[in-house]
């Protein structure tokens, strides 16, 4: 597979503008991205302008503290399903891990999953695999494996640290083979997306522009 539809090209800052979405835009299509990901309040324009490509809309969910209650995240879910998004990816409350409230967790992954693949469309599960331990990440992907995930995602990239090549392969090795993983933090350079695609991520997310 070449390299540049695996990538999911990202702009996630506040202060993001519609001149920089039109902008990211165009170099995910002159480059063939697989992606492109925004905030869901830009993904109308996004659609505009990707519309003779087939590069996929990608947005986010509760991104990203992850901690909204999950009525707000099935409003923010369903209203990224309306405007149109193809890839939903959801940070999940780690906070419940953090403090064993597994039932919790697994009531929020298994809702909003149900929702998202009700409407045929691609969850993936932001879990910060950089500040879990191994235990909680094993404790996450039994989760997300029961309850039929497309993908598990490492990070939002605003916590250190982002994507980790260990805890990739460890990832893998947990997973069945219809779960793919999509390594996002920190990722900046092709050689850096060769080393995480050979280590087991089937995506990668960066807001670096990698030339094809």
């Amino acid at each position: 597979m070449s390299l540049n539809k695996v990538i999911d090209y990202t702009i996630l800052k506040k202060n993001t503008d519609l001149l920089q979405i039109r902008e990211a835009c165009e170099t995910a299509m002159q480059n063939n991205y697989f992606g492109f990901c925004c905030f869901s309040k830009f993904i109308p324009e996004a659609k505009k302008i990707l519309s003779s490509s087939d590069i996929k809309l990608v947005t986010v969910i509760s991104f990203p503290e992850g901690t909204n209650s999950l009525n707000d995240k099935i409003i923010e879910t369903q209203r990224a399903i309306d405007l149109g998004a193809d890839e939903l990816d959801i940070v999940m409350n780690y906070s419940f891990l953090k403090t064993n409230k597994i039932q919790e967790l697994n009531r929020e992954i298994n809702t909003l999953t149900e929702l998202i693949h009700k409407n045929n469309l691609i969850v993936k599960i932001i879990i910060e695999s950089g500040i879990l331990t191994y235990e909680e990440i094993e404790k996450t992907c039994e989760i997300c494996i029961n309850n039929h995930v497309d993908f598990i995602k490492t990070s939002t990239g605003m916590v250190q640290p982002g994507a980790e090549i260990d805890k990739i392969k460890f990832i893998k090795k947990l997973l069945p083979s219809e779960i793919k993983i999509k390594a996002s933090g920190g990722i900046k350079t092709l050689e850096q997306i060769k080393t995480f695609y050979e280590a087991g991520a089937d995506r990668i997310g960066t807001s670096s522009k990698i030339i094809f």
